[in-house]
Order: C-alpha cells, then structure tokens, then sequence
C-alpha cells in the first residue's frame, strides 16, 4: 500500500500528517474475497450453467445437420424421381410415336391393297360391257330407284338391262320413264 504523507501548513506551526489512500489499488482482503468469488462463479459456469447451454446448441446444431441432409436427400430423391419421369414420359412418346407410325404404315398398306384391287377390277372391266364399273353400276341404281317408286320390277341387275347383254345407262333403260316424263308423283303410281 502506498500512503501519501502530507503536511498541512496551519496557522499553528506544528505540522499535521494525513494519511491518503489510493482508490485504484485494490487492499489485500478485496483481493482475496475477489480471487475467491472469481473462480466460484468459473466453477458455477463451468460445471452447471454452461453444460445445459451447450447441450442445447449441440442438439441444435444436430437438428440442423440431419435437417440439412434430410433436405439433401429429399432433393437427390426428386431429382431422380423427375428423371424416371422424364423417362417413362419419353418412352410412352415413343411408344405413341411407334403405334401411330404402325397404324399409318398398315393404313396405307390397306389403302394401296384396296386401291390397287378397285384399279385392277376398273382396268378388267372399264370396257367389256360387264357393267361392274361406277358409272353403269350408279345408272344402275338410279333406274331401279325410279322403277320401284313407280312400282315396277328393276329393269338392271348388276349394271345390265335384264335379258340384255348391253350395259344399262338411263337412255338405254326403255322401260324406267325420265323425270320429265313422269310429272309430279305426289305418292300416286304412274304406270306408262
């Protein structure tokens, strides 16, 4: 302890001594009782406060991480599972892709079946006289129409006049009246 030694001059000549004391420079019992309740309150943080805190950060920082990879893993799974997706959506496209051009492929093989037989009849039987052809064939109809409306029997069969070895169209059909011929047929039967 340092003590400052200070000598008041009065109106007495005998000179007074006091004794002043430092206010920074802690005294021997401040000291003590200070070391003293410094490492009670270290002991007090360290082995009962602190270990609850910290416990309560590791097992935050532990939700955290398996948290995290939980998100990692959920990620890694989407993404596979858009993936497989993509995947299984490319492979029905195909797949459609596949049966439509097969679809088309027997479609036009069909066409070409169909088309070359009705090419072929029309080049056997274009100018025989047989009648198969559209042109008689619809001649046909028409003259048969017009004879049951007006309650005949059919004058063709199969694009020939019956008993004839010609083809049938509507001049030739002497027994089937033209629509001029045959007036208004207001549901009456016209014989002629």
């Amino acid at each position: 302890m340092s003590y400052a030694i200070v000598s008041v001059l009065g109106a007495t000549e005998a000179a007074e001594t006091v004794e002043i004391v430092n206010p920074i420079l802690p005294v021997p019992n401040e000291m003590f009782w200070g070391a003293v309740f410094f490492f009670v309150l270290w002991a007090l943080m360290k082995w009962v406060f602190l270990p609850p805190v910290q416990r309560t950060m590791q097992r935050r920082a532990d939700v955290m991480r398996s948290d995290r990879e939980a998100a990692d893993t959920a990620t890694a799974l989407a993404a596979e599972e858009a993936a497989n997706y993509e995947q299984s959506l490319a492979s029905a496209r195909a797949e459609a892709v596949r049966l439509i051009e097969q679809a088309r492929g027997e479609a036009e093989q069909e066409r070409r079946v169909v088309v070359g037989a009705a090419e072929d009849r029309g080049r056997r039987h274009a100018g025989c006289g047989c009648g198969r052809n559209r042109r008689s064939q619809s001649c046909c109809h028409v003259a048969n129409a017009r004879r049951r409306r007006l309650g005949g029997s059919e004058c063709c069969v199969g694009g020939r006049q019956q008993g004839s070895r010609s083809r049938c169209p509507a001049v030739t059909c002497a027994a089937v009246p033209r629509p001029s011929q045959l007036g208004q047929l207001n549901g009456t039967r016209r014989t002629t």
